[in-house]
């Protein structure tokens, strides 16, 4: 018997809880938006600079949208 101890990173745990949260609830529900802007700023920390940019850009088009509705 082998014993294994699996483990992610902050974004992986993010990552997981966005793709069940979006699934239930949409891709523009305002926790998804949420937790996409903590995924941003987790994936900043780990020095995903590009991806990082890009999870926020998202997230100020959401935030945008959001006011203009």
């Amino acid at each position: 018997m082998m014993n294994m101890t699996l483990s992610l990173t902050p974004s992986g745990m993010t990552r997981m809880k966005l793709g069940h949260l979006a699934a239930e609830h949409g891709p523009h529900h305002p926790e998804v938006v949420r937790l996409s802007f903590e995924l941003a700023e987790q994936l900043r920390q780990e020095g995903e600079f590009d991806e990082a940019e890009e999870v926020l850009r998202w997230v100020v088009v959401e935030r945008r949208g959001r006011r203009s509705r």
